[in-house]
């Protein structure tokens, strides 16, 4: 029984992190610069295109700090983006 309980409670807590991690996926819904801080004199770390899709990990004024999905060999990139091009699925 405990292990079955503990199966569950691991299943369970996969789910969770899934409808989180889909609640906070975004759209761009134009390119936008990834900075590496969240001001637009920040550096420009990389281009990223309309319907990227990034994982918002939080937010500061208008900017967000961004997880960006990877296209197939890319690594993972992290930065700041302005929220105005953020858009839902």
């Amino acid at each position: 029984l405990e292990e079955f309980q503990a199966g569950r409670a691991t299943i369970e807590m996969q789910i969770s992190n899934q409808s989180y991690r889909y609640k906070h996926d975004r759209r761009l819904t134009s390119r936008y610069h990834l900075r590496d801080g969240p001001h637009k004199e920040a550096t420009s770390l990389t281009i990223l295109n309309p319907d990227q899709i990034v994982t918002v990990i939080k937010v500061q004024g208008n900017w967000a700090y961004v997880e960006v999905m990877p296209y197939q060999s890319e690594p993972l990139l992290q930065g700041w983006v302005y929220r105005g091009g953020l858009a839902p699925f």
